[in-house]
């Protein structure tokens, strides 16, 4: 028997501190048309958010009787950006623990702040710095990787595009995983197409990857594996 589970859909948001990272986040969420409440003390970040959140509010997050009335526990998740000033993060994420929040997210300055704000109830902490810094690594050592992400647990994602030079060029997926020593899934394929329509427009198409599959030039390999061996898969085939 099979048992399909309902995809959770998250609709309404709130965004406490307008900083340069909280600021896009609040810009994104609003083009994916979802509603999102933006939160801060400084009534000058308030006005230039002001057409962009759904609603602004001027308000010192580490109060708990003012972010009680302004409905934050009835959102379904709330973001933390006060990742630079660590007190203040720290506090609010306190706060909005005893209040009952649903879901907290906190942006961490490094290991220790991240470490406290997990201990006193975040439910998912990020370090935009950190992760960037490790993108930004593994694209200057491999020109061929077009991204590259950290995953909590002892495994990476990254996407490798295939070049004319690659050795996987012609070469079965099945071939390629007996192959090799090293413990790899490729778990999608993405292929850039081009449109007949318009001749300067560009699609991607996804595919579930079958043993069978031969690899062509320009394919990206969704590969995921434990770090060092995506290193050495990459360095090999690149």
């Amino acid at each position: 028997m099979i048992i399909k589970h309902k995809t959770m859909e998250r609709k309404k948001f709130v965004v406490i501190g307008l900083g340069k990272f909280g600021f896009k986040l609040v810009e994104e969420l609003n083009e994916m048309g979802l509603e999102v409440v933006a939160i801060d003390s400084d009534s000058e970040k308030i006005e230039k958010i002001r057409d962009i959140a759904s609603e602004s509010i001027i308000l010192n997050a580490t109060d708990k009787e003012a972010l009680e009335k302004c409905g934050v526990r009835d959102v379904d998740a709330v973001v933390v950006c006060k990742g630079r000033e660590m007190e203040i993060s720290i506090l609010i994420t306190s706060i909005l623990k005893e209040i009952g929040v649903k879901e907290i997210i906190c942006r961490a300055e490094n290991s220790l702040h991240a470490k406290i704000l997990k201990k006193i109830g975040a439910d998912v902490v990020i370090y935009p710095e950190e992760d960037m810094a490790v993108r930004l690594a593994h694209t200057i050592h491999f020109p061929d990787v077009r991204e590259y992400i950290e995953i909590e647990g002892p495994w990476d994602l990254a996407g490798l595009k295939i070049s004319k030079k690659s050795k996987l060029v012609g070469r079965k997926i099945g071939d390629i995983l007996r192959g090799t020593k090293e413990r790899i899934d490729i778990l999608m394929i993405e292929k850039i197409l081009r449109s007949e329509k318009e001749k300067k427009g560009t699609e991607i198409k996804r595919v579930i990857p079958k043993s069978d599959y031969k690899i062509e030039n320009g394919d990206v390999l969704i590969l995921f594996a434990k770090p060092k061996d995506l290193d050495k898969f990459i360095k090999k085939n690149s």
